[in-house]
């Protein structure tokens, strides 16, 4: 159909657009009753046609509930790409957040962006903590296989209190229909050491296992609501 398809009889032309959601929360009430986005958030863009139809999506909605959790000063835009005499499609996703309070704990400045080229992702994750100099730049792929999806975190930066924590290159995190299959996901720092190895399964045999060696609590209390 691509091959045959007359890319000249093709013309390009734009669309613009603006949409005002005075109150969009009706509809999570229904759909999705743990979201709440603050009211009057607009969602602009454009549509490109063509030989290359591009469509693109902005929005800044001020404050986002998921749950208990709490986004405020958001971001987010998506780049969709795709020429006429081809099946690929080319995505671009960027989510920004100024402040946010997770679990408790406040943060700044999440940053999260996805290149999505077929049936893989490159991904980046970056936050911080506000409280203490703890920071997160996570990068990793996925990838869309046909049953399942897999995932895999690169070699990253990390750091608690100050300290520098290695991830394992070797990690793997295969999620099929049933279960999730986690192999040698775990981080370092020294002789400090956190691991999770197994299933999350509905069968009772398969087990995931958690192993943490050497691990100073104070490490943890810094990143959790609560203390040890």
């Amino acid at each position: 159909y691509y091959s045959q398809k007359s890319i000249r009889s093709l013309e390009d032309y734009s669309v613009h657009y603006k949409v005002n959601l005075k109150n969009p929360n009706p509809l999570f009430e229904l759909f999705a009753p743990t979201v709440y986005v603050a009211k009057n958030s607009r969602i602009d863009g454009t549509f490109t046609g063509g030989y290359t139809s591009i469509l693109s999506i902005n929005t800044q909605p001020d404050t986002v509930f998921l749950g208990r959790d709490k986004f405020f000063e958001n971001e987010l835009q998506i780049n969709i790409s795709k020429v006429a005499d081809s099946t690929n499609v080319l995505a671009m996703v960027f989510l920004g957040s100024n402040n946010q309070l997770i679990s408790g704990v406040e943060t700044r400045d999440l940053f999260f962006e996805g290149i999505w080229n077929n049936n893989h992702i490159d991904f980046e994750f970056d936050i911080d903590q506000v409280k203490y100099s703890n920071y997160a730049r996570l990068y990793g792929e996925v990838d869309f296989l046909t049953n399942e999806t897999v995932i895999h975190f690169n070699p990253s930066d990390l750091s608690i209190l100050d300290k520098f924590w290695f991830v394992n290159d070797k990690n793997l995190i295969s999620i099929s229909e049933n279960e999730i299959s986690i192999s040698n996901l775990s981080i370092s720092s020294g002789e400090q050491f956190i691991s999770l190895n197994g299933f999350i399964s509905p069968d009772p045999d398969k087990i995931l296992f958690t192993n943490m060696e050497n691990v100073q609590l104070e490490n943890l209390n810094t990143i959790i609501s609560q203390n040890l």
